[in-house]
């Protein structure tokens, strides 16, 4: 009985169908025309129609360019809307000829410039390409 008890508790725990749709979203990264010398992390910031962002989803950008963005909690996808973009180095990260990382201009971070908007379904080929030129 007590099993019973705690399967249940563990699938309302969670959920089904809780929370809101996600939608893959899927892409690659360039920078001044090929894929990033060192590994960088991609957030999508959604927008409210304040104009606010609230939560986020993320990935890393391995040194192939790709990414696939995930939902807090590990769920592959984020909710349909329009979103700022943010791309900047993975802290800690290190260059395979032991230089350091480039810095990545201010225009696709903390001031990004980058928009996507996510559409219900999947969302493939949201691509980006970047300038360490000023």
């Amino acid at each position: 009985m007590l099993g019973v008890l705690g399967t249940l508790l563990a699938l309302s725990v969670v959920g089904c169908g809780g929370g809101p749709a996600l939608n893959e979203v899927s892409g690659k990264v360039t920078v001044d025309g090929a894929p990033p010398p060192v590994a960088l992390e991609i957030m999508f910031h959604p927008v409210d129609n304040k104009g606010h962002t609230v939560g986020m989803g993320s990935s890393i950008v391995g040194t192939d360019g790709k990414y696939q963005i995930y939902y807090p909690g590990v769920k592959a996808g984020v909710p349909a809307g329009e979103y700022t973009v943010s791309i900047d180095v993975v802290p800690d990260a290190e260059m395979s000829d032991g230089k350091a990382p480039p810095r990545i201009p201010e225009r696709y971070n903390s001031q990004t410039e980058l928009k996507a908007t996510v559409k219900p379904g999947k969302n493939e080929d949201v691509n980006f390409e970047i300038s360490l030129k000023r």
